[in-house]
């Protein structure tokens, strides 16, 4: 099994045609800053942290994403000003 299908498997995360098009991990205890790496996830459609323990700012990479729709962090601990996704 190459790499990319293994993490289509993984808790939380959904494909399409073996791309990732999200991350649901609400309320799992999550811990820490978002990595601006997921901006590398070029597909990436839709993100649900919500409810975990989720601090600082939401990084530009993810920000300036084009094909992302929806982004929930509610009730984490985000800092800065939200603008606008571009």
């Amino acid at each position: 099994m190459n790499s990319i299908l293994a993490v289509c498997t993984w808790f939380g995360i959904t494909c399409d045609k073996d791309v990732v098009i999200g991350i649901q991990l609400p309320r799992v205890n999550l811990s820490g800053s978002i990595n601006a790496e997921l901006g590398i996830l070029q597909h990436l459609q839709f993100i649900d942290l919500s409810e975990n323990s989720i601090y600082g700012n939401i990084p530009d990479e993810i920000r300036r994403h084009r094909q992302l729709k929806d982004l929930n962090l509610a009730f984490n601990q985000i800092e800065g000003v939200l603008h606008q996704f571009q």
